[in-house]
């Protein structure tokens, strides 16, 4: 049966609390808490603490189970009796109950909205306390004045020189789990299962790092372009296989690093200090890296021995690659209110997985400084470790030097079938284009994941239309614009264009000795993005016209607008890939992920998609949106005109002198 918290009126008392009693103390910012069973931490009540005659006067804000719930206020100086405990505000509410915790905010509330409203605002008389209502009554000219509610805002924190205070870089996550570090480790510590704490951060280093380097790990164990050669020389097998694992492993520690620093250095702070934690925090982030080590190795080892037997292996690692991403961020969302759970529980489910599920109690206590235990997973490890050595070596050379499956065919004579230049230059671009998972995953994103929006949209279309509704009033002409803007957000994520010309690379003199014109190749290279950017684009943007409320011409209109943008983004990023060009690479990454007409392209899109919406809050709502729009597809069309122009002329000249 769950407990409840009923807000009653607020009534001060004097003489001595029952047993039953509730009691909130607060002393500062802190919370005095008192131990329970299992050593979990809960609001103690007057059989705890009969509270001694200068602390008696205190305040009732409601009913917790029937029984009375009382704020008390205790001051800084206060000798603390030896069962209760002070613990700051925000991690003494991991420990607490839902119910529990809704007391002591609104008690928290309560005591400072009391200290600041003591007399009238009118007359300046002192305030009473309301006989009937939670509220203040002035006696002299009977103002009534009402607890005021405090909602939870985001705010931007900047400097002089006008720099944002983030919570952590978008890029690097090392400060995001420091704050998750540093959001569980007092209440688990406190609870004295500080082994939990280094298993959750642990758990979450293993995921974080066997995904970022399980791809990697399979491609510089077999398919890095140097095997040949070093295998080719007299030096033995097990030397280049160790280069390569050393190698992974720094890989594996890099990714895992960014939790387990942290949650190590956070573990240094909040709990004590011992030789026993200090050894055993360094080993912890040596042993959690030695098991990304082990899984990417394993899942690599699978990828490829997969991969022997297949075909179309790029399509194949493009897909594996989507569906570990997509595992990954169902399990860092559940993961969340996973974690909470634990924390909020510790003691409890601590006792549960030290029972059912020793070796990770063993694994946690590694870093909480038990020597036992830092013995026991050291050598299992090692156990583990030299068996996916042993499996690696088994088959290393035969997978290194694989060309694949090949199966025999008996030549039959047939007529070839001729076809035009330019169909023939887009299949080579289009053949490019999916022989690279890098490519495929770093600049065609926008092909899945605009199809997988419009098929959201039909599935929860209505639900998206009456929360627009409810925002924007009824028949908002704001949608068309904002479906337009949407639309033209996910289409930005192609950008395969920016790195097409830089991707030639050293063999660009082949395409430049072709019997084509130099705009065949470049229009052959745009041909490809706008083929596989604009079918996704429609069937999004009709996917959305389908469900979402609107008039026909602003809906056709914000259709037109979404493809005349994708038309747009295929220029602007074919033209910035002819001005930056990077033809000296030894790395396809460097082009793709790391090219700055890639970067630029990227950023150019999402700011004329960005000023799409933003300008029509601005100045466009008085047009409305079917003007808007009109005039939004006309300008795109003009600068469509004019990039097209500057391609079929300069562009050319470009291309033709590289």
């Amino acid at each position: 049966m769950s407990i409840e918290f009923v807000p009653t009126v607020n009534i001060t008392l004097e003489e001595a609390p029952d047993e039953g009693e509730v009691l909130i103390a607060l002393r500062g910012d802190t919370l005095l808490l008192a131990g329970g069973e299992s050593g979990a931490k809960r609001l103690p009540t007057g059989a705890d603490w009969p509270l001694p005659e200068p602390l008696r006067k205190r305040l009732v804000v409601g009913q917790l189970d029937s029984r009375r719930c009382s704020l008390v206020s205790v001051p800084p100086d206060f000798q603390l009796p030896e069962t209760l405990e002070a613990m700051e505000l925000r991690p003494a509410r991991l420990l607490l109950e839902a119910a529990d915790e809704t007391a002591v905010c609104r008690a928290k509330e309560l005591a400072f909205w009391r200290r600041s409203h003591r007399f009238c605002g009118g007359c300046g008389k002192p305030l009473e306390d309301h006989e009937t209502e939670c509220a203040r009554r002035c006696p002299a000219c009977g103002a009534v004045f009402y607890p005021v509610i405090s909602p939870a805002v985001i705010v931007a924190v900047t400097d002089g020189c006008g720099r944002l205070l983030l919570a952590h870089n978008a890029k690097f996550r090392t400060r995001m789990f420091a704050l998750l570090a540093v959001g569980i480790c007092a209440p688990m510590a406190a609870a004295g299962v500080g082994w939990l704490y280094y298993l959750v951060m642990g758990l979450i280093a293993v995921l974080l790092g066997a995904f970022g380097s399980v791809f990697s790990t399979y491609s510089s164990l077999y398919l890095s372009k140097d095997n040949d050669l070093l295998l080719s020389m007299p030096i033995p097998v097990r030397y280049v296989m160790a280069s390569r694992l050393l190698g992974v492993y720094l890989l594996g520690l890099m990714y895992s690093g960014v939790a387990t620093v942290p949650a190590v250095i956070v573990y240094w702070i909040v709990a004590p200090v011992t030789a026993g934690t200090v050894v055993g925090g360094v080993l912890t982030v040596l042993l959690v890296s030695v098991i990304v080590m082990v899984l990417s190795c394993l899942l690599g080892w699978v990828v490829a021995r997969i991969s022997l037997k297949l075909k179309n292996k790029s399509f194949i690692t493009v897909i594996l690659s989507l569906a570990f991403l997509a595992a990954y961020y169902f399990v860092y969302y559940k993961a969340q209110g996973l974690i909470t759970l634990l924390a909020e529980n510790a003691a409890v489910y601590g006792a549960k997985i030290r029972g059912s599920a020793y070796l990770l109690y063993l694994f946690g206590s590694v870093g909480a400084g038990d020597w036992l235990a830092m013995l026991i997973v050291t050598l299992t490890q090692a156990a583990l470790l030299a068996l996916t050595l042993w499996v690696i070596a088994r088959s290393f050379l035969k997978i290194a030097t694989a060309t694949g499956s090949v199966k025999k065919v008996r030549f039959e004579h047939k007529a070839v079938r001729a076809q035009s230049v330019q169909r023939a230059l887009r299949r080579k671009e289009l053949r490019r284009f999916t022989a690279s998972p890098n490519y495929m995953l770093n600049c065609g994103l926008g092909i899945v994941t605009l199809p997988v929006a419009g098929i959201a949209l039909l599935i929860k279309g209505r639900a998206l239309a009456q929360l627009l509704d409810d925002v924007f009033g009824a028949g908002a002409d704001i949608v068309p614009v904002l479906l337009c803007a949407a639309v033209c957000l996910l289409a930005s994520m192609n950008d395969m264009a920016a790195p097409s010309v830089s991707l030639e690379g050293r063999q660009l003199w082949l395409a430049q000795s072709l019997p084509v014109t130099p705009w065949q190749v470049l229009r052959a290279k745009l041909e490809m993005q706008l083929l596989l950017t604009g079918v996704p684009v429609l069937f999004c943007a009709l996917c959305a016209v389908i469900v979402l409320p609107g008039g026909a011409a602003e809906m056709a209109l914000a259709v037109i607008a979404a493809l005349l943008y994708t038309l747009l983004s295929a220029l602007a990023a074919l033209a910035l890939g002819l001005k930056m060009p990077n033809l000296t690479w030894t790395n396809e990454i460097t082009p793709i992920k790391q090219g700055g007409s890639v970067m630029l392209a990227l950023f150019v899109n999402w700011f004329y998609a960005i000023a799409l919406g933003g300008l029509y809050f601005l100045c466009g709502r008085a047009l409305g949106a079917a003007a808007y729009l009109a005039i939004f597809a006309a300008v795109t069309a003009v600068v469509c005109a004019l990039l097209l122009r500057w391609l079929k002329r300069r562009g050319t000249r470009i291309f033709a002198a590289l």
